[in-house]
């Protein structure tokens, strides 16, 4: 409970513009997102963005906390754009380009494969993530670079 606890103070200090506070940073210290998405022909991709200083704080509309539940790994998409931490495990993403990521805790992750092949999630260890949801034409790369 109390790395839930650590977790979402972490994540409200992201959300009112703490950006700095991520785990995954940069090598010149600079916060990093791991990003998934979708381009137009159906494929998903990841990436990672580095997060500006001037990034403003997060428009969140709903945040939750909950284990992630191991199941037969299955292409998927994301309801609807989410941020997600990792705040206690590891697991690995997988798009339909083939590219594969690990995530550990405290890594931010952005999700927004809401259509076309979508991504596979496998678990490697027990997984509690906090899931902060954003409004529908939220812009990454726009918060990102501080816009």
């Amino acid at each position: 409970m109390k790395r839930v606890l650590i977790g979402l103070a972490g994540a409200m200090a992201l959300a009112t513009g703490g950006a700095a506070l991520a785990a995954d940073t940069a090598s010149d210290g600079h916060a990093r997102v791991i990003h998934v998405y979708n381009t137009p022909d159906g494929e998903s991709h990841v990436e990672v963005l580095t997060i500006s200083d001037t990034a403003k704080a997060l428009p969140v509309q709903t945040m939750t906390a909950n284990p992630y539940k191991p199941s037969t790994p299955s292409w998927h998409n994301v309801p609807q754009p989410q941020f997600t931490i990792n705040m206690t495990g590891t697991l690995e993403v997988e798009v339909s380009t083939g590219a594969k990521r690990t995530i550990g805790p405290g890594d931010l992750v952005f999700l927004e494969d809401a259509v076309g092949k979508g991504h596979i999630t496998r678990v490697l260890t027990p997984v509690t993530n906090l899931f902060i949801r954003v409004p529908k034409d939220f812009s990454l790369t726009t918060w990102a670079k501080g816009g």
